[in-house]
């Protein structure tokens, strides 16, 4: 305090001598016997140059270790590089807790989910004993079942497949390949052994029961 306020005093005094009494520190300036100390030494030696946090980021960025993104983060802390390195754990956190969580419990089948219920519809064949008629389906799930007791599917990706007896000979078998969008669908049939084949069409019906068969 006093050799910053001793210039000063000097100074307001205005004259051209001026008897200053003896004192043995240096009062008029700060005295330093090896030199006066860097203004940015005090900043340095608080925390690392920004450059040497630069230089260590490049080389952690992309590691997976915890232990070491908490260390570059505790070293340079007040960098951009430690919020970087505190994101970059937060982030290495999250994709673990994902890849440690158990599976998830299978779907149910695109069939199950969007085609249940009673499907009625018509055909159309050549070289049949009728040119046409109706018939219906019923679906529940992965299973298709027409009221002859035949069991036909519906996979996941939409195609409804089943084999049908004729009304007018049992022993021939229709086999139907339909495919189910939304709540339509349209397909081919042919019988088995036999030159009868046609188109066929199918909606899905408010109704709760399967009845017809082609032919």
């Amino acid at each position: 305090m006093l050799f910053a306020a001793l210039p000063d005093a000097l100074a307001a005094t205005r004259v051209a001598l001026v008897v200053v009494p003896w004192e043995h520190s240096a009062l008029r300036a700060k005295l330093y016997l090896q030199g006066a100390p860097s203004a940015v030494d005090g900043a340095s030696a608080a925390r690392p140059a920004l450059s040497e946090a630069a230089q260590a980021w490049a080389v952690t960025k992309d590691s997976e270790s915890a232990a070491v993104l908490r260390a570059f983060s505790e070293r340079y802390s007040g960098t951009v590089y430690a919020e970087l390195a505190r994101a970059r754990l937060n982030e290495n956190e999250i994709e673990s807790e994902a890849r440690q969580r158990p599976p998830s419990p299978r779907r149910e089948s695109v069939a199950k989910q969007r085609f249940d219920g009673l499907w009625r519809g018509t055909w159309e064949g050549s070289h049949c004993a009728r040119t046409g008629g109706e018939w219906a389906i019923f679906v529940d799930g992965t299973a298709a079942r027409h009221q002859s007791g035949a069991v036909g599917s519906v996979s996941a990706s939409a195609d409804l497949a089943i084999d049908v007896p004729s009304k007018l000979n049992p022993s021939l078998k229709l086999r139907f390949k339909i495919k189910l969008s939304g709540d339509a669908g349209k397909g081919t049939f042919q019988a088995i052994g036999h030159p009868c084949k046609g188109t066929a069409v199918l909606n899905r019906s408010p109704h709760t029961t399967a009845a017809g068969s082609p032919k």
